[in-house]
């Protein structure tokens, strides 16, 4: 592989991130309702370190709502199901990958 495009470095020197040895892979997204818990198996996740982001249409309703907690094991992704309004949203989620995946 050719030289880093991008590199961060910390104080002493240490590299601390390089575009060439994590980039962001988007999998996949399900929508869910906030107040009730499930999961999702993608084989897929084990192919790095597994990521999510809750997306909603309505950023308000969620702010009346305990988010669902979000755990990775063994190729699935699961969630609790949140205190309060039940509102519907969506969980992207993906991968870090070191570009060869």
């Amino acid at each position: 592989m050719g030289q880093p495009i991008f590199e961060i470095y910390n104080s002493d020197e240490s590299l601390q991130i390089s575009l060439t040895s994590r980039l962001t892979k988007y999998l996949g997204s399900v929508s869910i309702t906030s107040t009730v818990a499930g999961s999702i198996a993608d084989s897929r996740l084990l192919q790095g370190t597994p990521w999510f982001v809750f997306t909603g249409p309505n950023e308000q309703a969620q702010s009346r709502a305990t988010l669902p907690d979000v755990t990775f094991s063994n190729g699935s992704m699961q969630w609790t199901a949140g205190i309060g309004t039940a509102t519907a949203m969506v969980i992207a989620y993906g991968i870090y990958s070191n570009g060869a995946n």
